[in-house]
């Protein structure tokens, strides 16, 4: 009687134990493809900003040789019409001396970005800053290319733009939060250089 009791109780926990293993490793695994699904999409999408921004940027800086008056409006179309661009401008000794949102109106770049904007020439910088003077709280990322002679080029990309998407894969699935926490220590919402 004991052997049966046994063999029946056997009989019901050890496929239970089965299937509750196999049932949570075929999660697991689900998990991690829709993780790696996720960082790819929004992997391309950031690779997809960041090439256009760093176009926006390297337009810009092809106007650095001459006055701010004379291709203001060239700026205001290339920030204006470019996507994923709220401004584009040239700073000059920390100063800006052209953008697309005040024009010609020198102003300390310090002051309007809360970080310093350089990058050496012919390189590109990607510097995160936590808003702008016109957008204070919400974070932005900016492009600068050393365009030469104590110039910098730059276009400023609205970081909610990643942050949107970053939301909406969220609502698909919600291998987002792994990714928010690899990607925190550098985007958004932090100061971080690099040179790209």
């Amino acid at each position: 009687m004991k052997l049966r009791k046994r063999a029946l109780a056997a009989g019901i926990i050890v496929p239970t134990i089965l299937a509750t293993l196999l049932s949570s490793g075929m999660a697991w695994r689900q998990l991690s493809r829709d993780t790696a699904v996720t960082a790819d999409i929004l992997m391309s999408q950031v690779d997809h900003v960041t090439s256009i921004a760093r176009h926006a940027s390297l337009v810009t800086a092809r106007l650095a040789t001459q006055p701010c008056e004379s291709v203001l409006q060239q700026m205001t179309e290339n920030g204006a019409l470019t996507p994923y661009i709220r401004s584009t401008g040239l700073i000059r000794d920390g100063e800006v001396i052209c953008s697309s949102v005040t024009g010609a109106r020198q102003q300390s770049a310090d002051e309007i970005f809360g970080v310093a904007v350089s990058a050496p020439t012919g390189k590109i910088n990607v510097i995160a800053t936590e808003g702008t003077s016109s957008v204070p709280g919400h974070v932005a990322v900016i492009y600068a290319y050393g365009a030469g002679n104590r110039t910098t080029a730059f276009s400023v990309v609205d970081a909610r733009y990643v942050t949107d998407l970053m939301d909406s894969l969220d609502d698909e699935n919600h291998s987002v939060q792994q990714l928010r926490s690899v990607m925190a220590p550098s985007f958004p919402g932090r100061r971080k250089s690099s040179h790209v």
